[in-house]
């Protein structure tokens, strides 16, 4: 399984995901709390200490919005295209913009059916997340 995702497409720029890094990521918060009571993706909640970045009861998550704005989007760009081993999912940008890669589990990284998951910002798939993910394409 490889540990990066692409993000590529209709984009001024391709950037290469590495949900291992998102750990040391000031945007990540915890899905488990985020779910039951969401907040604003451009300020997530609080930092953690070191020593409770792997504590087991925290499942982690950063928004994607950050990630898509910095590859840019071409103006005719409509969809997102989510590519897993098991096929593909569909979104539009608009969608997209508040959708959460998922990099953490109880404490533990993706490395099973990861290396992240993608969750809609309604929530709406909690607990039947986008998984298997190997790429991200804009259209």
């Amino acid at each position: 399984m490889p540990d990066i995702i692409l993000l590529t497409g209709n984009l001024d720029y391709t950037i290469t995901l590495d949900p291992s890094a998102w750990l040391f990521d000031d945007r990540k918060f915890d899905l488990n709390q985020y779910f039951k009571e969401p907040h604003d993706l451009d300020n997530p909640p609080r930092k953690y200490k070191k020593r409770e970045l792997l504590k087991e009861d925290y499942t982690f998550g950063v928004p994607l919005k950050p990630f898509l704005e910095n590859a840019s989007p071409k103006p005719e760009a409509e969809k997102l295209v989510i590519e897993t081993k098991n096929g593909e999912h569909e979104m539009s940008i608009k969608e997209a913009k508040n959708a959460v890669l998922g990099f953490s589990k109880n404490g533990k990284f993706l490395n099973e059916d990861g290396p992240a998951h993608l969750y809609y910002g309604n929530g709406s798939n909690q607990d039947n997340p986008i998984t298997d993910i190997t790429k991200i394409i804009v259209r």
